[in-house]
Formats: C-alpha cells, sequence, structure tokens
C-alpha cells in the first residue's frame, strides 16, 4: 500500500506540475501585457493557485522527509481541505466556464489537466490514502481561510487593475450588489 501511494503521489506531482508550467508557457507565448502583470495575473486564478497547492503537496508528500512542511501537508484535516478546494476547482470549471470558452488543443490539453485530471486524480488519492476517522466538522471553518484570503485578494486586485479573473466575479460587469 506504502508503494502505491508513492506511485500515485508521483503521478498527481508529474501531471500537476506540467500542467502549470504547460500553462504557464501557453501564456506567455499569448501574452499582450507586460511580463510582471502576466506574472501577476497568471496567480490570480483559484485554479493556478489550487493546482500548485496540489503540486506542492504531493512533492512534499513523496519526499516522505519528516519536517513541518510535511508533518502539515500529511494531515488529514489539510490532504481533506486540498481535496475540497481542487474538486471545487474542477466542478466549477466544468459547470460555469468549459461552455462558454473556445480554446485549441493545447489549450483544451492543459485545461483538462488542470480542471479534470488533477481533481480526478487527488480525490482517488484522498479516497484511497487519507484516513478519515478523525475529521471533524468544526474544522471547515478553518478550511474556509484560502477561499476567503483569495475572495479578498481577488476583490483587491480587481478595484486597483479591474481585472478579475472569472466572469462569475466580475464586479466591472456584475456590480458589487
Amino acid at each position: 500500500m506504502i508503494k502505491q501511494k508513492k506511485y500515485f503521489l508521483l503521478l498527481i506531482s508529474i501531471i500537476t506540475w506540467i500542467g502549470l508550467i504547460a500553462q504557464f508557457g501557453l501564456m506567455l507565448s499569448h501574452r499582450e501585457l507586460s511580463l510582471a502583470e502576466s506574472i501577476i495575473r497568471f496567480f490570480s486564478y483559484f485554479t493556478i493557485l489550487t493546482n500548485l497547492l496540489v503540486a506542492i503537496t504531493s512533492t512534499i508528500l513523496l519526499m516522505n522527509k519528516k519536517s513541518a512542511a510535511f508533518n502539515f501537508f500529511s494531515a488529514p484535516s489539510i490532504l481533506t481541505a486540498i481535496t475540497v478546494y481542487i474538486v471545487i476547482v474542477g466542478i466549477i470549471f466544468n459547470i460555469l466556464l468549459r461552455p462558454i470558452l473556445n480554446m485549441q488543443f493545447a489549450a483544451t490539453l492543459v485545461s483538462d489537466i488542470l480542471h479534470v485530471i488533477t481533481p480526478a486524480l487527488f480525490l482517488i488519492f484522498w479516497l484511497m490514502f487519507v484516513p478519515k476517522n478523525g475529521l471533524q466538522m468544526k474544522s471547515v471553518f478553518g478550511w474556509l481561510i484560502y477561499p476567503v484570503l483569495y475572495m479578498i485578494y481577488t476583490l483587491i486586485h480587481g478595484a486597483l487593475t479591474h481585472f478579475y479573473p472569472y466572469p462569475f466575479i466580475d464586479i466591472n460587469r456584475l456590480g458589487y450588489e
């Protein structure tokens, strides 16, 4: 079971890092903004940040070195929170965004890595390898810190630059109401 877990983490790590690097490359090859603004916008997507969180988590767990980072990312509550985040990435993209996007082959392939494959693999990892005993409903409040901070950043960044990464939080178009 330990070898299966390692192989699964290796698969998640490799696929997610490839997806992130490929998405960054696509963004750079089609950029119309300055390099600095393009990089800031790249890291303004919940999808990118959450896939980065999955990539870092799987890489740290794969190394299996006892450290503060390993202890933090191997905690069932933390792994559950990350699983919820990445599954939400997949659900929101596939329900709300996929129907309105018109992507070419490379962009579609990379998008599927970040919005379908990584969420599915991490969910399977969680189902197979993360202990569920000890998980408590009161942990949900702690899990909300990341999405709430993301939303605060997005609203502040958007107010300053008029850039909102997703149409469903585009205050320019929707207003604050």
